[in-house]
């Protein structure tokens, strides 16, 4: 997998535009394995393997989707799965400004989305996004070293989170001291 990962990256990075990226390449099993260790990311500031763990709720029904985020710089890969089982795949790109960006996933049940992003507390390491999916619903996407205990503290199941919890969640990020 570490081969055919790398051989990806060499393509994605070539690549001069901003293409959908799930091609059935990630495995139930490799979904499963990001979903369980989303929480235990190595966040490697500078490094192109660096990992952080990404939350986003999906539409107000308490869909919800939880991976990685993975790479540094100008270009990245995203995988997991949404709490509804479906496998996703994807990559994240800046454009240009330090801390902005967009980001691009496909999903094994046809679902795609597109989420513009924006670094809140650099310090801290979080960035947040919204956007929306191929079946018009609002996306709220986190990213951050401890963004998955952040969402848990909430005391909530992720679907529930979701379904009530999110918008107030991001305004208390946002309210956040870096």
């Amino acid at each position: 997998m570490r081969l055919l990962l790398t051989h990806f990256c060499a393509l994605v990075i070539t690549l001069s535009g901003f293409a959908w990226a799930h091609d059935g390449a990630v495995t139930q099993a490799e979904s499963t394995a990001v979903s369980t260790t989303a929480m235990h990311c190595a966040t490697q500031p500078g490094r192109p393997h660096s990992c952080t763990p990404i939350f986003a709720c999906i539409g107000e029904k308490g869909e919800f989707f939880q991976g990685q985020a993975r790479g540094w710089g100008e270009l990245g890969l995203l995988r997991g799965r949404t709490g509804s089982g479906a496998h996703c795949s994807g990559f994240w790109q800046r454009d240009g400004e330090v801390g902005v960006g967009k980001a691009k996933i496909n999903c094994s049940n046809g679902t795609r989305a597109e989420v513009n992003w924006n670094a809140r507390h650099r310090e801290a390491g979080y960035f947040v996004g919204s956007g929306s999916d191929s079946e018009n619903r609002k996306v709220l996407a986190w990213t951050g070293r401890d963004i998955i205990a952040r969402i848990s503290a909430e005391g909530l199941g992720f679907d529930v989170f979701c379904s009530s919890r999110a918008q107030d969640f991001g305004r208390r990020l946002d309210a956040l001291d870096g």
